[in-house]
């Protein structure tokens, strides 16, 4: 009978015989195949969530808003763009305690959504606008 294989060995599966070293399955070249990694949809949906999350709360933060759980955002309806509108305060009318937001696909879009849907008169006053580019920083570097 032969021996038995070290902890340092494997068996070939196709002839049984166990080989002196470990199979090559570390690649050195690892770095150079990262570079044209691209991130699955998923995690680019789920990385879009907490940016977004992240600078709601910052707006409504910045705004002395009540925070919020944001619990209509989900992964599946979160595009590229984040376009956040806090509507102007008028006298005798109650201030805003929300933050009007919605995702489009590209920045022209956000900027046509806000000019549709902001509302100003002469006497209003403290409204704000945001559009942020929720992958920033996750493109290839």
């Amino acid at each position: 009978m032969g021996e038995a294989p070290s902890a340092d060995s494997w068996i070939d599966r196709m002839d049984g015989v166990a080989r002196s070293s470990l199979p090559p399955v570390v690649r050195r070249d690892w770095p150079r195949l990262m570079r044209g990694y691209v991130m699955a949809t998923v995690l680019i949906e789920q990385e879009r969530l907490i940016v977004a999350e992240r600078i709601l709360h910052e707006i409504e933060r910045r705004h002395g808003l009540p925070l919020s759980q944001h619990p209509d955002l989900q992964p599946a309806v979160i595009d590229r763009f984040l376009a956040a509108y806090l509507p102007e305060t008028r006298d005798g009318e109650p201030a805003p305690n929300a933050i009007e937001y919605a995702f489009t696909a590209t920045f022209s879009d956000a900027i046509e959504l806000l000019g549709r849907v902001v509302d100003e008169t002469d006497g209003g006053w403290g409204a704000a606008a945001y559009v942020h580019d929720l992958d920033m920083g996750t493109g290839p570097g």
